[in-house]
C-alpha cells in the first residue's frame, strides 16, 4: 500500500468521479423522464378509454329496448367532444372521482406532509410528477347502422343470446336443405321434359287436326252418298208426277168418266222436277268430289301424323337418360311411346286403307259422272215425252182423213224404254222395272251402283277413340274457364290481425335502402283457357318449375342464419296477431293437428319476440314486416299480394307436376275431358291441347285450395307434391281434406316461405330493408329525427396531451435540457376507436 503514499495522485479519484456523476445524473433524469413519459401515455390511454366509455354511455334507450341494438344518442360532433373533454380533464386531473369535491386537495396535504414536514420543497407542484394538460381533440363518430356490416354484427350478437328458441322453433328449414335442393332438382328436370313433351304436343296438334279434318271429310262424304241416294229418290218421284202430268195433259178423258187431276202433292212434286234433276246431277258431283277430298285430307293428315311421330321420337331420345330414377319423367316416356304406338297401329293403317280405297280413286277418277248422270236424265226426260211427238203426229193425221168431223180420242199413253223402241203404258214397269239399262231408275242406279252401297267409318280416325265410353263430370271446359286466371283471395284480412298499413312517402322515400327499388312478387300467368291451341300460357307455369325458388338459395353462413334469427324475432309477418293463432283462441282439433306449427299456440297471447313479449303489442309503421324485407313495397297490401303471388307460382307449377303424377286425374279424367271437349269443337282443339288445359285447371283448384290452407290456416303443407298427397285427387267427390297430405315429407308453414324468400333476397337486401323498418319504426315513436345513417355505433378521438419535464427547471439539469434542446413541455398524441 504503501506504492500509493509515494505518489502525487491525491484528490484525482474526486475530480473524476465528479466528471462521471454528472453525465450519469443527467443520463438517469432523461431514462427517468422517459419512462414517466411511458407512463403517462398509458394513463392517458386508459383515461381516454373512460372518457369514450362515458360518451358511448349516453346511448338511444329506444333503439336498445325496441330492436337490441346499440347507437349514441347524441350524432354531433361538437358535443360529443365536450362531453369527451369533460370526461377526460376530470380523469387526468383526479377531479370528480368522488363525491367528496375535497379529495384530491386532501390528498395532495397528506403527500406535502409526509414529505416535506408542514412545508413543500421548493413549492409543492414539484410532488405533481405528471402535470397533465389536454391540449386538444377531436371527436369523430364513425359507422352508422346503415352500414350493413355493422348492422349484421349488432344483429348477430343480439341474436346469440336472445334467439335461441326462435331458431330451435323457425330455423330447422336449414337443416333440410340439402334434400330440399336435391328434390327441387328432380322437380326441374321434370318440369323441363314437361315442358319439351308439352312443346311436342302443341306441334302435334296440327295432326291431330288434320285427323280430326279427316275425320270431318268423311262424314261429308257420307253424308254426300246418303244426299246423292235422297236425292235420286225425290228425282224419281217427280219423275213419276211429271209423267202422270203428262199422260193426263196427252189423253182424253170420257164423258161418262169423271175428270182426272193431279193431287196438290202429285202437282208440287211434278213442279219440282228440274229442281231435283239438277239436284241429282249436283249431288253426283258432290260426292266424287268429296271423295277426292277425303283423299286429299288422308294424304295431308299421313305426313302430318309421321311428323308427329319423328317429334315424340326425337322427344324421346333428348330425355332419355332424364327418365333414370325420375319417376315423373318416366310416365312422360312411356305416354310419348304410346302415342308413337297408337299413331302407328290405330292411324297410320287407316289412313293408307283411305288413300288404297279403289272406290274412292274410282269417285275421284270419275270427274265426268256427273255429265253421264246428266246426260241420261236427259234421255230419260226424252222417252217420257217422246209419246207426245206421236200424238201430235195422230192428230194431225186424223183431221186430214176426218169426214164426219169427229175429233180423234187419245185414252193411252205409252212411256219409251231407254234405248229401245218399246214403249208401255205402265209407268211402274218403266221406271221400275229390272230391265236395266232400260228402266229408268235401275239405268240411274246402275252409274253410281259402285259406290252407293259404301260406307266408310270416320271413328277409325278420330283421335279420341280410344277415350270413348269415359266421362268426367266436373272437368271440362267451362270447369276450365271458371279457373284460368282465378289466383285465390291474397288480399282476404284473417280475423284480428288489424288493418293494412301504408308507409308515409316521405318516410318511405328517405329510407336507408332507398337505393333498391321495389320489386313485383313473381307472377304466373294463369289465364291459360285459350281455344286457339295456345299452350304458352301453361308453359309459362311450368317455367317457374323450371327454377324453383329452391334452387336459388346459396350457401347459409352462421352469420346469416344469426340475422334470419333476428328477423324473425323481432319482426311481424302477415299472421302475427291473428286471434285464432294464440293459444286461447286456437280450436282444441287445430292444437292437435300434425299440421298446425306448435310455436304458434305456444304462448297464451301468441307469437313471442326476442324480449319474449308478444309480437302483435309492438306499434309498428306495417303489419307485415318481413314481407317488407323480401319485396320493399310501401303498402302491406302490394308486399302481401307480391308474397302470394310468389309462392302461388312456385306452387302451381310443383302441381302441375303432381297432377301429372296422379294417374286418376291423368286418366281417365283429364283425357276424357279433354276428348270430349274437343269433339265439341270438331277438333280445331285437338284432345292433347284440352289435356294440358284441364291438367291445369285442376292444378290452379288444387293451388287455391291449398293457399288457403296456408295463409287462413296457418297450417304446414307439403314442401313439394307428389302424387301421393294431392288435396282434391278425385273431383268431384273430392273435398279436399287437408288430411288428404298425410303425414310424410317435408311440411311448411307460411313463415317458412318467407324465410326461403328472404334467402333468395341475398344479404344485402334484407339487412339494408331490416334498417328501412327501424328507422320508420323509430320515427313512428316520436324519434322523427332519427336515421340510421345517423346512428353511429363508434368514436374516433384524437387528443393532444403533455406534461411536464420533471428535470427540466432543477439545476443543473435545466441548463443540460436546454442545451439538448428539451425546453417546454413533453408532448404527445393519443389516438382510440371505441364502440359497440
Amino acid at each position: 500500500m504503501k506504492i500509493f503514499e509515494n505518489r502525487r495522485l491525491k484528490g484525482a479519484i474526486s475530480i473524476f468521479l465528479v466528471i462521471i456523476t454528472i453525465p450519469t445524473m443527467l443520463f438517469s433524469a432523461v431514462l427517468i423522464d422517459g419512462s414517466r413519459m411511458a407512463s403517462a401515455r398509458a394513463m392517458a390511454q386508459e383515461a381516454t378509454d373512460l372518457a369514450a366509455a362515458s360518451v358511448l354511455a349516453s346511448y338511444n334507450q329506444t333503439l336498445k329496448d325496441q330492436f337490441g341494438l346499440f347507437a349514441l344518442s347524441e350524432k354531433d360532433a361538437g358535443k360529443l367532444e365536450s362531453i369527451y373533454k369533460e370526461s377526460l380533464n376530470a380523469t387526468l386531473l383526479a377531479s370528480g372521482m368522488s363525491a367528496d369535491s375535497a379529495y384530491s386537495e386532501r390528498l395532495w396535504e397528506i403527500m406535502k406532509t409526509t414529505i416535506t414536514g408542514q412545508k413543500s420543497y421548493m413549492d409543492a407542484s414539484f410532488l405533481n410528477l405528471y402535470d397533465f394538460q389536454v391540449e386538444g381533440s377531436k371527436v369523430e363518430p364513425l359507422y352508422s347502422l346503415a352500414n350493413q356490416n355493422v348492422l349484421i354484427s349488432q344483429m348477430v350478437e343480439y341474436a346469440k343470446f336472445r334467439g335461441l328458441y326462435v331458431m330451435t322453433d323457425r330455423m330447422d328449414l336449414f337443416s333440410s336443405l340439402g334434400d330440399l335442393k336435391k328434390t327441387a332438382e328432380a322437380n326441374q328436370v321434370t318440369s323441363e321434359v314437361m315442358e319439351d313433351k308439352m312443346e311436342a304436343d302443341e306441334s302435334n296438334a296440327e295432326a291431330d287436326r288434320s285427323l280430326a279434318k279427316l275425320r270431318e271429310e268423311i262424314e261429308h262424304l257420307n253424308g254426300a252418298v246418303d244426299a246423292l241416294k235422297t236425292a235420286r229418290n225425290d228425282y224419281m218421284v217427280s219423275l213419276k208426277a211429271r209423267m202422270e202430268k203428262i199422260r193426263i195433259d196427252n189423253t182424253d178423258t170420257a164423258e161418262d168418266e169423271e175428270e182426272e187431276e193431279l193431287t196438290q202433292q202429285q202437282k208440287r212434286d211434278s213442279e219440282a222436277y228440274s229442281t231435283r234433276r239438277t239436284a241429282l246431277v249436283k249431288a253426283v258431283e258432290t260426292a266424287c268430289r268429296q271423295a277426292g277430298a277425303v283423299l286429299g285430307q288422308a294424304r295431308t293428315a299421313k305426313i302430318e301424323v309421321e311428323h308427329s311421330i319423328r317429334r315424340l321420337e326425337e322427344f324421346r331420345s333428348r330425355n332419355q337418360e332424364k327418365a333414370a330414377g325420375n319417376e315423373s319423367v318416366g310416365s312422360l316416356m312411356q305416354d310419348a311411346s304410346d302415342n308413337i304406338d297408337s299413331y302407328n297401329q290405330n292411324y297410320l293403317p287407316e289412313i293408307q286403307n283411305l288413300i288404297d280405297d279403289p272406290v274412292l280413286n274410282q269417285m275421284d277418277q270419275d270427274t265426268h259422272l256427273h255429265s253421264e248422270v246428266d246426260q241420261l236424265l236427259d234421255d230419260i226426260y226424252e222417252a217420257i215425252t217422246k209419246y207426245e211427238d206421236v200424238i201430235e203426229e195422230m192428230r194431225e193425221s186424223s183431221e186430214e182423213d176426218e169426214e164426219d168431223g169427229e175429233e180423234l180420242e187419245i185414252t193411252e199413253y205409252y212411256y219409251y224404254y231407254l234405248k229401245s223402241s218399246d214403249s208401255t203404258t205402265d209407268s211402274d214397269a218403266v221406271c221400275n222395272g229390272r230391265r236395266a239399262p232400260y228402266s229408268y231408275e235401275p239405268a240411274v242406279k246402275d252409274l253410281t251402283a259402285y259406290f252407293e252401297s259404301s260406307h266408310w267409318d270416320p271413328e277409325k280416325v278420330n283421335p279420341s277413340r280410344r277415350y270413348a265410353g269415359t266421362f268426367c263430370d266436373e272437368i271440362d271446359e267451362s270447369f276450365a274457364q271458371g279457373q284460368s286466371g282465378k289466383k285465390g283471395s291474397p288480399d282476404t284480412s284473417l280475423d284480428g290481425e288489424g288493418a293494412r298499413r301504408s308507409v308515409e312517402d316521405g318516410v318511405y322515400n328517405a329510407r336507408p335502402s332507398k337505393t333498391f327499388h321495389p320489386e313485383n312478387g313473381k307472377t304466373s300467368n294463369t289465364d291459360f283457357y285459350n281455344k286457339d291451341s295456345d299452350l304458352s300460357a301453361s308453359k309459362e307455369i311450368l317455367n317457374q318449375g323450371k327454377r324453383s325458388m329452391i334452387l336459388d338459395i346459396g350457401e347459409t353462413m352462421r352469420d346469416d342464419v344469426l340475422c334470419l334469427t333476428y328477423m324473425f324475432g323481432t319482426f311481424k309477418t302477415r299472421l302475427t296477431g291473428v286471434k285464432k293463432f294464440s293459444s286461447e283462441g286456437m280450436s282444441t282439433a287445430d292444437k292437435k293437428s300434425f299440421y298446425m306449427p306448435k310455436w304458434r299456440y305456444a304462448h297464451p297471447q301468441g307469437e313471442l319476440d326476442m324480449r319474449l313479449t308478444p309480437k302483435k303489442d309492438r306499434d309498428t309503421v306495417l303489419r307485415s314486416e318481413i314481407e317488407y324485407l323480401v319485396y320493399g313495397n310501401q303498402s302491406d297490401t302490394a308486399n302481401e299480394s307480391a308474397v302470394y303471388a310468389t309462392i302461388f307460382a312456385e306452387r302451381m307449377a310443383n302441381n302441375v307436376l303432381a297432377m301429372y303424377g296422379e294417374k286418376r286425374v291423368v286418366n281417365p279424367s283429364c283425357h276424357a275431358a279433354a276428348a270430349m271437349a274437343s269433339l265439341a269443337t270438331l277438333g280445331v282443339v285437338p284432345e292433347p291441347v284440352f289435356f294440358w288445359i284441364f291438367l291445369t285447371a285442376w292444378a290452379t283448384a288444387e293451388t287455391i285450395l291449398e293457399m288457403d290452407y296456408l295463409i287462413s290456416g296457418g297450417y304446414r303443407i307439403p314442401l313439394f307434391k307428389t302424387s301421393k298427397n294431392i288435396l282434391l285427387n278425385d273431383i268431384p267427390e273430392g273435398q279436399g281434406l287437408i288430411s288428404n297430405y298425410g303425414e310424410s315429407g317435408i311440411f311448411v308453414s307460411y313463415e317458412d316461405y318467407l324465410l326461403i324468400l328472404l334467402l333468395l333476397k341475398g344479404r344485402e337486401k334484407r339487412i339494408m330493408r331490416s334498417a328501412d323498418l327501424i328507422e320508420m319504426n323509430m320515427k313512428k315513436a316520436g324519434k322523427t329525427e332519427f336515421t340510421m345513417a345517423e346512428a353511429y355505433t363508434y368514436l374516433h378521438a384524437d387528443t393532444k396531451l403533455s406534461i411536464r419535464y420533471l428535470f427540466g427547471n432543477v439545476m443543473p439539469f435545466g441548463e443540460s435540457y436546454q442545451k439538448q434542446g428539451f425546453t417546454g413541455r413533453m408532448h404527445f398524441t393519443n389516438t382510440i376507436y371505441q364502440g359497440y
